[in-house]
């Protein structure tokens, strides 16, 4: 059975440097990845980890971390776990890689 320390471990050893593990609950990695590598990411949990995209979620955390925070969640269903994606946005640049065209179910999230 595939463990959260398997997929986390696959995660960094794939995308090094582009990809920080913040911390795992029962079920979910939590894991930061700058707007430069959210594509590369998001290609390996899906093609390679054989994520399911869920949601996105933004949040505005201007006032307690300077910083917009886009949140991308992905389900491995066969393991029952959860792959937590955060991505930090300074508010001075907000642009972004949309995950859309991998992704179709992204733009309506």
């Amino acid at each position: 059975m595939v463990t959260l320390e398997d997929v986390s471990t696959r995660v960094v050893s794939s995308l090094g440097d582009l990809v920080a593990i913040d911390g795992m609950n029962r079920d979910t990695v939590f894991a930061t990845v700058g707007a430069e590598g959210l594509k590369a990411a998001v290609a390996f949990l899906v093609d390679e980890i054989e994520a399911r995209f869920l949601m996105s979620v933004g949040t505005d955390h201007r006032g307690d971390k300077g910083v917009y925070e886009i949140l991308n969640w992905f389900a491995l269903d066969a393991q029952r776990l959860f792959f937590a994606l955060r991505t930090k946005v300074d508010p001075s640049d907000t642009h972004v890689p949309s995950i859309a065209e991998m992704i179709p179910g992204a733009s309506w999230s």
